[in-house]
């Protein structure tokens, strides 16, 4: 055992930076395999962890040409719950999630804070089981009761009880009546603040399609029966079953539902997840096979150490445990230097690339059970070298006459092959993704986001609003300003009306804007006019649609859109189509809506400021800001760039390719470091042979270019296989988005002189200066 541990030291010695970047190599394959696993157990658990999941679901609906939907009236909703036995408990929630400004008072003075609050039936709570830290469920049944998560109240309150705490809004005084630990991340269910629907609102409208219905049911065999016993017995005038055909969903795949239009629920993306486990798998495989390469690198240089340790009576079997637990010895180390890393990690900004929790302390049990990981990979890595060193019979080998064997050579060359096989799988993947994300946010908007600012506007601002849009244009750099009841380009989907447009139902969404809106955004009308004042003032509304929602349902200019949920509309001008949404989805109908005189004050949530200059600058946010502390009592506000808000619509999407593009050059960094280790060895092993060609003649540029060409048709064999594959992959990812980059072929030619031109480069360099010592001292000491 000491021998054989003896015999390593001085291979570890000798080939120190050899060991050091495969040492390196492995722990960094484990930090990329860890955190991508904590990514894909995140996103795969998705709402599986709520007790009764699998008889949890939520309605929707079908529609023959235009996808699907999962928003419903109220009046519908509630003959849906008591249509069956089978149906346990049902709830309905409103669609629109409210970001409201709320403030509590304390020791007299008042501390202001915006927070999501959602309206829902109380039966939502006990569906999902809301478990109750301080207070009774049973509060939301009172329409001024809330109900907090427990994050919240410690925020508010620390070790204060919250119950019959109050949190003022704009227009009401609410008291909490319950506290609920917090839900999981990985949930449709959120820790918002939640309230009940009140008694009358929407009552008996069944136009107002606001509203999302989950339900109980007893057992998961039954959802077709009740969909049929409700198609078959559910009869009023104010539903045609011709709209399209219902449907009920699971909560745990509400999560990857991605065919329905106006769902304000997260959504994960299979082939994203995919390409995370595959890129998890490639990278293990990676790590696998250059620790394999390197231990069958030194078998030369260790079999005669251990022929000696058999002539000297150890047993094959005893040699055998012994090198396999050398090898678990380093791989188990590098496991070890690998969580270091992630604890390391988890102190920086990777935490907010990784969904999860990555501390070591709140997923010890996860990474406790991955070492079967380093175990594998030791035990395979190690077993073949075991099996070679120890197989040998003594004579030939104390002679010195052993040689690598053609089928070591063969078998070294197929798993170089997998590693730049799989590494340009991921190299060629990261860049196309990250081709997409740069199309996606430069690619043309058809509004001019560069050079608009966004406030959210808190109660002292609306308040004053008058007054400080006054004085914002007191600054010489701002241009115009609008204000809006929504943030522009910030999702999805927004508010989804229906209407009748000459007798035929119509859908779109609709965006709450004063007349200068189009204006400040840059907005070009196609057609018709723009809003005006006094369209402020009218009784009906006015409404400018997209070219989408022109040419879908044919409306002229002038002519009348009835049975909104504000009544009857006028259509008064076409603008070009502009990505409200994210090019995740295609453009949908949509159309801006003036705000009444009236509405104004407690509608407008945001103010847009168009600047003079064509880029927004820290100078102009200084003073706008400045502006704005006139006004708050020294309230932070919220002053953002409209590209930013942009590129955070393509947040998931960014974190995404910048794992997989990570990840892609670790791969690499452990491919390249296996080469080079490789390299040392073979001119160590291959010095008599360079000093023979040598002297007969060879000269240095034509011995470089003899272990080039191996490396070379190494590369090019394994960059023929990854190519198709990488055009089958990416063709399938990106069919999950409307507007895509094509597959550049100059992407392929790229990576393969990259990663080519890397490879020649440690050959060269390393050949170039064997080939160049003295032939003699070499033939004399092989």
């Amino acid at each position: 055992m000491k021998a054989t541990l003896a015999s390593l030291y001085s291979i570890i010695k000798q080939y120190k930076s050899s060991v050091i970047f495969n040492l390196l190599g492995l722990s960094v394959a484990f930090i990329a395999f860890l955190l991508l696993a904590l990514q894909i157990r995140y996103e795969w658990s998705y709402d599986t962890f709520h007790k009764n999941a699998d008889q949890i679901y939520r309605l929707g609906i079908i529609f023959p040409q235009n996808g699907a939907s999962v928003m419903f009236s109220r009046p519908l909703g509630d003959e849906f719950i008591q249509s069956s036995p089978h149906i346990l408990k049902g709830a309905l929630i409103r669609n629109r999630v409210e970001n409201i400004e709320c403030s509590i008072r304390k020791n007299n003075q008042t501390f202001s804070f915006f927070e999501h609050r959602m309206n829902i039936y109380p039966e939502y709570l006990e569906i999902f089981q809301f478990e109750i830290k301080e207070g009774d469920i049973k509060c939301i049944k009172d329409p001024d009761k809330i109900i907090i998560p427990a994050s919240l109240a410690k925020k508010l309150f620390g070790n204060e009880s919250a119950i019959n705490q109050h949190i003022y809004t704009n227009d009401e005084t609410l008291s909490i009546g319950g506290v609920y630990n917090d839900i999981p991340d990985n949930s449709v269910v959120k820790n918002y603040i939640y309230q009940q629907i009140g008694p009358n609102k929407d009552w008996g409208k069944w136009q107002n399609m606001n509203y999302q219905i989950y339900l109980l049911v007893d057992n998961p065999q039954n959802a077709t029966n009740i969909l049929n016993n409700f198609k078959k017995n559910f009869h009023n005038e104010n539903y045609d079953w011709n709209r399209g055909e219902l449907r009920l969903s699971n909560i745990q795949d509400i999560y990857y539902e991605t065919d329905t239009t106006f769902d304000s629920q997260d959504k994960g993306n299979k082939p994203i997840l995919y390409v995370m486990i595959l890129t998890a798998i490639l990278i293990i495989i990676i790590a696998g096979i250059n620790f394999m390469n390197f231990y069958n690198a030194i078998i030369p240089m260790r079999i005669k150490n251990v022929t000696i340790q058999k002539v000297l009576g150890n047993s094959v079997s005893k040699l055998q445990v012994c090198l396999l637990t050398e090898v678990l010895s380093i791989t188990l180390l590098a496991y070890i230097l690998s969580l270091i890393g992630i604890s390391y990690l988890s102190t920086t900004e990777v935490t907010n690339i990784i969904l999860p929790n990555i501390t070591l302390r709140k997923n010890f049990s996860f990474y406790f059970s991955l070492t079967i990981i380093p175990l594998f990979i030791g035990i395979l890595s190690g077993l073949y070298p075991t099996i070679i060193i120890t197989s040998y019979t003594p004579a030939p080998v104390l002679k010195g006459s052993f040689v690598r064997s053609v089928r070591g050579k063969t078998v070294r060359n197929i798993l170089i092959a997998l590693q730049f096989f799989v590494s340009f799988i991921l190299f060629l993947s990261a860049w196309f993704i990250f081709l997409q994300n740069r199309y996606m946010k430069n690619e043309e908007l058809g509004y001019e986001k560069d050079r608009i600012v966004v406030i959210q506007l808190n109660r002292e601002l609306k308040q004053n609003q008058q007054p400080f849009e006054n004085k914002l244009r007191q600054l010489s750099f701002i241009q115009k300003i609008a204000f809006a009841d929504i943030l522009f380009s910030s999702q999805d989907y927004y508010s989804g009306w229906s209407g009748k447009y000459r007798d035929k139902d119509i859908s779109f969404q609709t965006l709450s804007v004063d007349e200068n809106f189009l204006d400040v955004m840059g907005i070009p009308l196609t057609s018709g006019r723009n809003f005006r004042k006094e369209d402020e003032m009218q009784p009906s509304i006015h409404f400018i649609f997209n070219e989408t929602a022109h040419k879908t349902y044919e409306i002229n200019i002038d002519e009348k859109i009835t049975s909104t949920p504000l009544g009857e509309g006028t259509v008064i001008g076409f603008m070009k189509d502009t990505k409200f949404q994210s090019f995740r989805v295609n453009t949908n109908p949509m159309a801006f809506q003036i705000m009444h005189k009236s509405q104004l004050s407690t509608h407008s949530n945001y103010a847009y400021i168009r600047l003079q200059e064509p880029r927004v600058t820290s100078n102009a946010i200084g003073q706008i800001k400045q502006a704005c502390e006139a006004f708050t009592n020294n309230t932070s506000v919220e002053i953002i760039p409209l590209s930013k808000v942009v590129d955070d619509l393509y947040k998931s999407e960014d974190n995404i390719s910048f794992l997989v593009s990570l990840f892609s050059l670790v791969s690499i960094f452990i491919s390249i470091s296996g080469i080079f280790s490789l390299i040392i060895f073979d001119n160590q092993y291959r010095k008599k042979e360079i000093s023979i060609r040598k002297i007969y003649g060879a000269s240095v540029s034509s011995i470089v270019v003899l272990f080039n060409k191996t490396y070379f048709l190494i590369m090019l064999i394994s960059f023929s296989l990854a190519f198709p594959l990488v055009c089958y992959g990416m063709n399938y990812w990106l069919q999950n988005f409307a507007i895509k980059t094509p597959l550049y072929y100059w992407v392929f030619i790229c990576v393969f002189l990259f990663v080519s031109g890397l490879v020649s480069f440690i050959v060269t360099t390393q050949v170039w200066h064997t080939a160049n010592e003295n032939p003699v001292k070499n033939l004399k000491t092989e």
